[in-house]
């Protein structure tokens, strides 16, 4: 048995193409948005081996 699949869907990694501090900034935003999604999977996975792992 294997977690739901939405949990084991890969990171999204948002290349950086900017040339300003500006766009830095705004990548820098969209990369912590990308790893609170990250983590929020992560932690899905745990849950769910916490869950299910014992059966």
């Amino acid at each position: 048995m294997y977690p739901p699949a939405v949990l084991l869907q890969q990171c999204e990694q948002t290349l950086f193409t900017g040339t300003t501090f500006g766009e830095a900034v705004l990548a820098l935003q969209v990369a912590q948005n990308e790893l609170d999604v990250c983590a929020s999977r992560i932690e899905g996975v745990i849950k769910w081996k916490r869950d299910n792992g014992r059966k």
